[in-house]
């Protein structure tokens, strides 16, 4: 006889830095029935986010879409009233759509060759397999062109890779150990929710929350110190914190010699960002500035959560790459508790080419790997490759632009990798003005 409920281990995919471990209920019939947080992980400690928390209602939805539906001939395109969207199109067979799908694949390829075709996606969830698998093995056995997925997180993932070579930080269970908490463009409590109990347990020890965010999120208000910056002025006022930290002696001289190389230049590119200077652009006052430095200097831990948000602006790559260098400026690395996180996802090796094998482009018919399309220049994907000359001189130009692309790739995998010693050549800085 069936067990009439049995407990499933998975994991949250959301693009989220939480990865919750996950309990699912499932009962006989074999339908979830009651999803948790795992109380032994912990970071989930047992609970999860709104969004998760309420996930069956999702999964279980009568309006989700669980068959292919295909346009109705004659119908026409654009935006219908609410539940009205049906009468638009109608419900064909699997083999329908597929076979529909790859006839026009085929007309495509056939005409134009294979890389006029652009898979466009990035990352509703992020499991390994759901979020780049099978997919890519099909179109890189097709011969279609390549996707730069850089539309998210590219410039912060470099700038922190200059710093420090690879995407690693302080562990999340580590913040309740830090006596200062400085929250960069990170609304921890709205979406990185199990961060905020060990902040919450730091506090209650004695430790001090202090956001930078130009709005006031639900973070910003329970915050000690909300500092709410003018947008786009976070390298400057970066810098500007530097500044101070090398004016007053308050650098960590036996850290900067034995751990990272380029500290005299750094001071040296920082000495114009003075606080009266930098005030003016930040909205800040030189004292609220000269006070932020002396204190992320001067505590111990202190550690930096900077999100994502910071280098989603022009020269967000910048910015992100001058907030990185702070840690290791005053030598909070060397504490427990102290340091900084953008991202722990170089901590967890897979094999990626195992899974979504590139190498099945040799069987394509371009025998090579197709061409690199970044996903921010779309509007030139669309209007401008491969658009010149000769469909030859073209197929010619795919080729140049494919070995471009493939070397595109393998520089910036050879910046990511560990450095050992901490990159502080800050002569590419720029201030956000």
């Amino acid at each position: 006889m069936a067990e009439p409920f049995r407990i499933v281990h998975t994991v949250c995919s959301h693009d989220c830095p939480d990865s919750c471990a996950v309990l699912v209920t499932v009962n006989a019939e074999g339908r979830a029935v009651k999803v948790e947080g795992d109380p032994r992980q912990p970071v989930t400690q047992g609970f999860l986010c709104g969004k998760v928390a309420k996930y069956l209602d999702r999964v279980y939805s009568p309006e989700r879409i669980l068959f292919p539906l295909k346009r109705k001939a004659g119908a026409r395109k654009g935006q219908r009233g609410r539940g009205r969207e049906h009468e638009a199109f109608e419900r064909v067979t699997w083999d329908e759509a597929l076979g529909s799908i790859a006839a026009r694949l085929q007309e495509i390829s056939d005409a134009h060759g294979p890389e006029s075709i652009l898979p466009y996606s990035y990352a509703g969830t992020i499991g390994v397999l759901g979020y780049g698998s099978m997919d890519r093995r099909f179109f890189a056995r097709l011969g279609a062109s390549r996707l730069d997925r850089t539309i998210c997180s590219e410039a912060g993932g470099q700038a922190w890779n200059l710093v420090y070579g690879k995407k690693l930080g302080t562990p999340t269970e580590d913040f309740r150990l830090a006596k200062l908490i400085v929250a960069w463009g990170a609304n921890v409590h709205g979406n990185n929710v199990h961060l905020w109990p060990m902040i919450e347990q730091a506090r209650r020890a004695g430790a001090r929350l202090i956001v930078i965010d130009p709005y006031r999120t639900r973070t910003a208000a329970l915050a000690d110190w909300h500092i709410a910056i003018r947008p786009g002025t976070d390298a400057a006022l970066a810098l500007s914190m530097m500044h101070v930290i090398f004016r007053e002696g308050l650098e960590d001289r036996a850290f900067l010699a034995e751990r990272t190389h380029g500290a005299e230049q750094l001071a040296e590119r920082v000495r114009e960002y003075t606080p009266e200077r930098v005030a003016a652009w930040t909205g800040l006052t030189a004292g609220e500035i000269e006070g932020l430095a002396r204190e992320y200097a001067t505590t111990r831990p202190a550690a930096l959560r900077m999100n994502y948000g910071v280098q989603r602006s022009e020269n967000g790559g910048a910015a992100a790459r001058a907030i990185a260098m702070l840690p290791a400026l005053t030598g909070a690395w060397k504490h427990r508790g102290g340091g900084g996180q953008l991202s722990t996802s170089g901590a967890f090796e897979w094999d990626e080419k195992a899974v979504r094998r590139p190498d099945l482009a040799l069987a394509s018919p371009l025998k090579r790997e197709a061409r690199l399309v970044n996903m921010c220049r779309l509007g030139h994907a669309l209007t401008e490759l491969g658009t010149e000359g000769t469909r030859e001189q073209g197929n010619e130009g795919a080729r140049d632009q494919g070995t471009e692309g493939t070397r595109e790739r393998e520089s910036r995998d050879q910046r990511s990798e560990i450095r050992g010693r901490t990159e502080f050549a800050s002569r590419h800085l720029t201030p956000e003005t």
